[in-house]
This record gives structure tokens, C-alpha cells and sequence, in this order.
């Protein structure tokens, strides 16, 4: 072989060298997606692919109210979640589960009224950690997920108060969408124990 068909053979293998570094660089970009900033009461969304996509969301919502999260235990953080209100007990996000089939944030209703919704990734639930109906009634639940993001209660457990002031804490459990279980037990001490000294 040539010294010179040694050179173009070598300039060729660098130039197919830097597509494939170019290739796998943009792979690797698109790996740190996706991505979302919000102003001006819109959430400018890149998905994992580099696509864009705009969302409407309130007009006090800043990109430090977004957060990805893995909702639905794919094992990686491609959920997003969006503040839609704080109170003094809950606070409400707007859930887009990510479809990797249609490359796109797919807003989830069900997942966007479970107030204070985390991921337990311990053991694969979705908890909705602050339920509340008043000051004596507070409860959590758990639910299954599937990648659709269809979720199923799997447990209930809170305080309430009876008519007397009498307080309680209780687990429910459920299969299928039916309670199958519940425990019930007082509570002695606190408020509870207050209400019976002062009858």
C-alpha cells in the first residue's frame, strides 16, 4: 500500500471516528434530558429525546415548582410534576407521565389529585401523604402503579374523631378496589386524653 492511500484510508477512519463520537455525544446529551423551564405562566418541557413541548401553568409557578420523578417505577426520573397549589396542609401537583411511544408529557388527572404525592420507590407505591378533612381527620394512602400510570389503593391509614372527641387511628386495607381489611384503634394520649380529663 501506498503512503498516500495510507493517509486517505487514515483521514477516512478519523472523519467515520468523529461521526461516531458526535453520535454518541448527542446520545449522551439527550440522556441528561429531559429538561423544563417555566416563566411567564408557561412550562417549556424537553423531553429525553430533545423535543419541545409547552404547557400552561399558573402564573406564580417558577421552574423551582417543577420536579421529575420516577411515578411509575421505570427506573428512571422521566415523570414531571408541576405545583398547581399550596395550602397550609397540601399542596397539589399537575403529573405528566412521560410516554416514550408518543414522545411526549401526557397530563395524568387521576396521579394530579392525590395531594402531596411522592414516590416510595422502597417498595413501588405512590403515597398520598396529606389527606386531610380537619384538624381530628388526617390520612395517607398508598396505591400500585402501573406504567400507564394507572394506579389501584392499596391502604388508608389516618386519625378521626368520634361525636365525644374520642380519637382513633386506623388502617384500611384494599384489593382490587374493595376494603378487605380494617383496624381500629384508640388513641390515649394528646388531645385525646385532654377531651376525656375534661368530661
Amino acid at each position: 500500500m501506498s503512503l498516500i492511500k495510507y493517509f486517505k484510508l487514515m483521514k477516512t477512519s478519523a472523519v467515520i471516528l468523529c461521526a461516531i463520537c458526535f453520535i454518541i455525544g448527542s446520545i449522551s446529551f439527550a440522556a441528561s434530558l429531559p429538561n423544563v423551564r417555566i416563566s411567564g405562566g408557561y412550562a417549556d418541557i424537553t423531553t429525553p429525546t430533545g423535543k419541545e413541548q409547552v404547557v400552561k401553568v399558573g402564573d406564580a409557578i417558577s421552574s423551582d415548582d417543577a420536579k421529575f420523578s420516577d411515578l411509575t417505577f421505570s427506573g428512571k426520573k422521566l415523570d414531571l410534576m408541576i405545583l398547581r397549589e399550596r395550602g397550609a396542609n397540601q399542596e397539589y401537583y399537575d403529573v405528566y407521565l412521560y410516554s416514550i411511544e408518543k414522545d411526549e408529557f401526557i397530563f395524568n388527572d387521576e396521579l394530579s389529585h392525590i395531594p402531596c404525592l411522592v414516590a416510595d420507590s422502597r417498595i413501588g407505591q405512590l403515597v398520598g401523604a396529606c389527606f386531610h378533612e380537619n384538624a381530628c381527620e388526617n390520612w395517607e394512602e398508598r396505591y400500585s402503579v402501573a406504567l400507564s400510570g394507572k394506579i389501584s389503593l392499596v391502604e388508608r391509614r389516618g386519625t378521626y374523631c368520634d361525636q365525644d372527641g374520642r380519637a382513633y387511628s386506623y388502617i384500611d386495607a384494599f384489593k382490587g378496589g374493595r376494603k378487605i381489611s380494617s383496624r381500629v384503634k384508640p388513641i390515649e394520649d394528646g388531645a385525646s386524653k385532654e377531651n376525656k380529663n375534661a368530661r
